[in-house]
């Protein structure tokens, strides 16, 4: 094979001997580059791509564990539920008709409250206290106010 070549190469004349090293000084770092340079920066790439989604993915895992750990907390305050509910429902500057224990939970009973004040109450009762509603009803008033009757739980 090599002596093929050689006997190859001896009959080409000397200008076409250095057309094809010329040829072959070219083609290398062309071959070299789209051969092996770029496949490795792509493989090298995709390993970065797929290193940042896991280390995303553990970033979502870690948040989640942090809120089913802080979900399982002891309740913030010992009280039974229905003193709570009234108590922070009368803080909050509510005019409360009855508050009744059902189960685990406690059913206040609003005659006539303004709806944004609240709904944001409800919204901040989950982060203070630990609360969550678990059944809702609202029914308009003629001024513009709500009539609610609201079961709220402690988060388990």
């Amino acid at each position: 094979m090599i002596a093929t070549l050689q006997r190859w190469w001896r009959d080409r004349m000397p200008r076409e001997r250095g057309l094809l090293i010329l040829l072959a000084l070219i083609a290398a770092p062309i071959v070299s580059y789209y051969g092996v340079i770029r496949p490795f920066d792509r493989a090298i790439e995709r390993a970065r791509l797929a290193r940042d989604a896991e280390a995303r993915s553990l970033a979502d895992v870690l948040l989640m564990a942090g809120k089913i750990k802080a979900a399982h907390r002891s309740p913030l305050n010992p009280a039974p539920i229905e003193a709570l509910v009234a108590s922070e429902a009368e803080r909050a500057g509510f005019t409360v008709s009855g508050v009744t224990r059902e189960g685990t939970g406690a059913v206040l009973v609003i005659g006539a409250v303004r709806p944004q004040p609240f709904f944001a109450w409800l919204a901040a009762m989950k982060e203070r206290r630990g609360l969550f509603v678990t059944r809702l009803s609202a029914r308009a008033n003629d001024d513009r106010t709500l009539s609610i009757s609201a079961r709220l739980e402690r988060a388990r």
